[in-house]
Order: structure tokens, then sequence, then C-alpha cells
């Protein structure tokens, strides 16, 4: 990246509104260092809160505007970061210094811009449709989004969507079919993945404490986080921002909870057990921690879950404990 055009490169990519190779560049430089993929996921939640409020942003002016503030000692030009322990404890100083030069910036701005309001806000009331462990929902947005929620989901929007903007938020996992309006993208937020489309179809896992937030697409494209994604696609962002995409894959599949069927597909064992317990409202544990990154491939539909977990036994060759109401997996002592 060049040094003299790093500085607006990332707050376009923050902002959403580079062009796909500039994506792909930035995404690139993120793997590169955890501490940039730090950085700049702390600028996308600043930049979410900016957003919502009603003003128009310059993006390269606000950048060129922060340079100003910030002066030219903190100026840590992108493309001269260096590698090993001493350059990434360079990096991370600079990384806390530059978010909380940001965030100084951000608050001053927000600050004029609530107080030219005169204060008239309290907090607008948001509307939340949840499900328990075991259970599904359908249902329908305003504009006549379809939403099927996922077992232990929740999914958010505001009373006013619809009428400027189409934004949801999910903890858990969704399949929706956008009613299209090119005026008005879709934007669903999950964990630290953005996903946006104008009219189409697809799904997203993002439960709490899950590596890795997952987008499938069924029909049409979005963009995660920067990155189209075509019909089959499936896109995975992992905590330090990094992307990969699966080309080719089986919608159905993966949408199989849909249907009440789970599908498992080398699927690390430590998340096939978060994905069981939810679906049958059991707490299922690792008594091994080494178990978890075991690869589980599996087609359930409505098995008992003492049938499963003798499948899982079986392939993995684990043995079961219950524990009262919890049950843990363990390495099978080997025989005498």
């Amino acid at each position: 990246m060049n040094e003299e055009r790093d500085g607006p490169r990332i707050a376009r990519y923050v902002a959403g509104r580079c062009t796909p190779d500039e994506a792909a560049e930035v995404r690139r430089w993120l793997a590169q260092h955890p501490a940039r993929a730090e950085l700049v996921n702390a600028l996308v939640r600043v930049w979410e809160l900016v957003r919502r409020v009603s003003v128009v942003w310059d993006v390269d002016g606000a950048w060129r505007a922060l340079r100003r503030r910030i002066g030219p000692d903190h100026a840590f030009p992108l493309s001269r970061m260096e590698r090993g322990t001493a350059g990434e404890a360079r990096l991370r100083t600079w990384v806390v210094w530059r978010v909380a030069a940001v965030i100084l910036v951000v608050c001053s701005m927000l600050t004029g811009v609530l107080v030219h309001r005169n204060r008239r806000a309290a907090v607008a009331p948001v509307r939340e449709i949840a499900t328990r462990r075991g259970q599904h929902a359908t249902l329908r947005l305003p504009d006549g989004t379809r939403v099927d929620l996922g077992v232990a989901s929740a999914i958010r929007y505001a009373p006013a969507y619809g009428g400027k903007e189409r934004d949801v938020y999910l903890e858990g996992e969704a399949y929706f079919e956008v009613a299209p309006d090119p005026k008005k993208p879709f934007t669903v937020y999950a964990a630290n993945a953005i996903t946006r489309d104008r009219g189409t179809k697809f799904g997203v896992s993002a439960y709490p404490g899950a590596s890795q937030v997952e987008v499938v697409v069924v029909e049409g494209s979005v963009d995660l986080s920067g990155l189209v994604l075509g019909t089959a696609d499936l896109g995975r962002l992992d905590r330090g921002g990094r992307l990969r995409i699966e080309r080719g894959v089986d919608t159905a599949a993966w949408l199989g909870w849909r249907r009440d069927r789970l599908v498992f597909r080398n699927t690390p064992l430590r998340d096939a057990l978060a994905q069981l317990g939810r679906w049958y409202d059991t707490d299922l544990q690792l008594g091994d921690s080494a178990l978890g990154d075991y690869p589980l491939t599996a087609s359930l539909h409505g098995e008992p879950l003492d049938k499963v977990l003798d499948l899982i036994s079986a392939a993995l060759n684990v043995r079961v404990v219950r524990r009262n109401s919890t049950i843990l997996l363990y390495h099978r002592r080997p025989a005498p």
C-alpha cells in the first residue's frame, strides 16, 4: 500500500465506500498483523456509531482533518509497519493512540451535532424478536422482508426501520429474503461483520462466543465487510477481521436448520456441541479441551439426543459422561 494514500483508503474501507480492489488490498494488509485488524475493527465500531447520526460525512476530508489534529508526529505510515516483536509492540502503541484520537475527534463532532439538535431526543425504543433454545420463529419486517430466526437467536431493529434505513442487528442465526429496494440497502450487523444487500436471499450465523461469522448466499449477491459474495458463496469472517470465501457450497445443507436438519461438515467439535446444546436445550461440554478441534461430519434430522451422542461417540472415539444436567465428552480410555 502506498504511504500517501493509506489513510484515506482505510477511511473509505471503514465507511464501506472503497472499491472491491481497494477492499481486497486492505484485507491483505490486515491479514499481515493482528493489531491492524484490531485497529480497523475499532474504527468500524466508531464509524457505525457516527453513521447513525443524520450527518453527511466527507470521509477523505475527515481523514485529513484527523491528521491535522493528531499531528505529523503520530502519522504512522501504514506501508512501513515492521515485523517482529519490537515492531508489533510499536504498532500496538500506535493503535492505542490512533484509536483514542479517532474516538476523541468523533466524540467532539457528535457533541456539536447533538447540542445543535437541542437535546430533543430520548433514546428510541428498539423492537426485538427472540427465540429460546430449541425454538425457531418466522417474521416479516415492515418492508416485507422475511426473516427465519434460528434457535437461541435475537433480531433487533428501530421502530423507524424502512424510513431512511433498513438496519437490523442479529445475535445468533437467521435467514433473510430481502424485499427489493435499490434506494435503501438492507444491512445486517452481527458481531464484527456488516452485511449489505439490495434484495436477495442469504443466511447469517453469528452466535456469541463463535470464532467466526458465516454468511451464505442463496440467491443474488451481498457485500460482506467490503467483499462481494455471489450465489452459493460462503464467507467466513473471523474475530481478527480475516475473511475467507468458499465457492459453490451446498446452501441447502448450510441452511438445513430451517427444515429441522443439522449438517456438520468437518465442524470443530466445540462448535458442534454449542449448536447441539442450543438445538436440544441441553448443557453439552468438553471434558477434555483437546477434543475441541476434532472435526465432526454428520447429518441429523430429528434424532433423539441419545442417538446423536452415540453417533458422536462412535465417530470420534469419545465417551459420554452425564453429571446431573450436564453432559461431558472425554477421550475414550484404551482397553486394558
